[in-house]
């Protein structure tokens, strides 16, 4: 968290709320004055997957406060993978800003899907209780995109989303780029490229967005295109 302040930047994304996150990162957030976008990971089981995250949401909050949290997202891309339905999504939406609403909180909610979850099912952003659409547009899978070209296909993205939500009001919950993995079409995974990218997407968009991801997560299966380990960016930040 020293590391991520040092380079300048006060915002950060929390998918979930395992691994102690609340007794570590929190902490240290508000010790170094970093906000959070705190995420409730919707997993396959379906939308109440995240009661318990909820729960020790409103007991920190009620604990410790609520001024650590730049905003809260209910769930990364459940739509896309399939995970829940909308309307599953858009009830609990509602149910979840009822609770945190309850328990003191009066800061901002979304969810946060590729632009293509919200084409395909405008109700997610025009008859939910989200107070934003947050999305995650990726230009590594659009084919006709190329490193050269990522800024301009995220500011593209956002522009898209914005006519089919009917709101200015859309923030870029994650972005980034491989630095390995398959090429698809213009999009040739390495680390130049990567930086190339990622600085591309800073400009177009004015520093205002979340890129994926402090360090390479191994953790993770390296999926059908051989990039989900490699999208880490902190070395290369000045």
């Amino acid at each position: 968290m020293s590391l991520i302040k040092s380079k300048g930047i006060t915002r950060i994304r929390v998918y979930g709320t395992d691994c102690n996150s609340f007794e570590t990162v929190q902490p240290a957030a508000v010790e170094l004055g970093i906000k959070i976008n705190q995420g409730l990971y919707i997993t396959s089981s379906g939308v109440d997957s995240i009661d318990d995250a909820v729960s020790t949401l409103i007991e920190y909050g009620q604990t410790n406060g609520w001024d650590v949290f730049d905003f809260i997202t209910v769930g990364n891309e459940a739509i896309i993978n399939g995970w829940c339905s909308v309307s599953d999504l858009i009830s609990k939406i509602s149910s979840v800003k009822s609770q945190l609403n309850s328990a003191g909180y009066s800061g901002q909610i979304t969810t946060s899907e590729p632009p293509v979850s919200f084409e395909d099912n405008p109700d997610l952003c025009t008859s939910s209780e989200i107070d934003f659409v947050g999305i995650n547009p990726h230009a590594y899978f659009d084919t006709s995109s190329s490193a050269e070209t990522a800024g301009t296909f995220v500011k593209g993205q956002v522009e898209l989303v914005q006519n089919v939500c009917g709101t200015s009001n859309v923030f870029i919950t994650e972005t980034g780029y491989p630095s390995a993995g398959i090429q698809n079409g213009g999009n040739i995974p390495s680390t130049a490229n990567q930086i190339l990218a990622v600085q591309n997407i800073l400009n177009e968009m004015d520093l205002d967005v979340t890129i994926l991801s402090t360090y390479n997560d191994y953790w993770k299966a390296a999926g059908q295109y051989g990039i989900e380990q490699s999208f880490g960016v902190i070395e290369y930040l000045p």
